[in-house]
């Protein structure tokens, strides 16, 4: 995987690197294939309260770094040109997208950090789930023991 910088007079695709640039910025990598470029959602992050407001867990520096490794959940950030395409996708009804937060194994893909972003990159096919944001209140990511 290269990271690659993308030059503005790129507008066909714009949308697809906004969120990647907002998250991580100029120099990021671009999934190939049926690579998923994933954001791990990690606990101890700010939760969002319904009320509005913020909350925070206090939770160790070795527990917030173990998450990257046990945590099953995150944000799609790019999708590779033939992920979710191909006969194996033809009776999906609902295709994973950008900006989405997914499940997916544990274990799975190649786990790397750019500007401080826990970043997971994985295969299109394992991913179990669309979910709700996870940091909103009242989700919990419980997966596998």
């Amino acid at each position: 995987m290269r990271v690659l910088d993308i030059p503005e007079h790129m507008s066909i695709e714009a949308d697809r690197y906004y969120l990647i640039r907002k998250i991580i910025g100029d120099k990021f990598p671009i999934p190939v294939g049926w690579g998923v470029l994933v954001q791990i959602f990690m606990d101890g992050e700010k939760h969002l309260l319904s009320n509005g407001n913020e909350s925070h867990w206090d939770r160790s520096d070795d527990t917030k770094d173990g998450d990257a490794y046990r945590r099953g959940a995150g944000r799609i950030l790019l999708i590779g040109d033939a992920a979710f395409k191909g006969d194996r996708f033809a009776d999906w009804q609902l295709i994973p997208k950008i900006g989405d937060w997914v499940n997916f194994g544990r274990g799975d893909g190649v786990f790397r950090q750019y500007n401080g972003v826990q970043t997971l990159l994985i295969k299109d096919y394992s991913i179990l789930a669309i979910t709700p944001d996870p940091s909103i209140e009242g989700y919990h990511v419980n997966i596998g023991a």
